[in-house]
């Protein structure tokens, strides 16, 4: 199943130019932006289910940003139809 979600982050500037190649070096399904003024990494992600993709995607993040912290995880409208179809 493919996976949308966003991770809310903290402690490091997605922002910068740095960060955008480290991330996109390190998966290729994530862009990085902001909204109401807090950083976040927007997955596309392919994956059994929704815990291995929003883990898969932490684990890609802190390959290159070890300090990160995770404020949220927002999945987007058609990920949690599929989330609630398969209960």
């Amino acid at each position: 199943m493919r996976w949308v979600f966003d991770l809310f982050i903290d402690g490091v500037d997605c922002g910068s130019e740095s960060f955008a190649e480290q991330l996109f070096a390190s998966s290729e399904d994530a862009s990085p932006g902001m909204c109401s003024g807090r950083h976040l990494i927007s997955f596309d992600r392919e994956a059994s289910t929704l815990d291995e993709a929003v883990r898969t995607a932490v684990a890609d993040l802190r390959r290159f940003a070890p300090n990160v912290e995770i404020e949220e995880v927002r999945v987007e409208g058609d990920s949690m139809r599929q989330l609630t179809a398969a209960t």
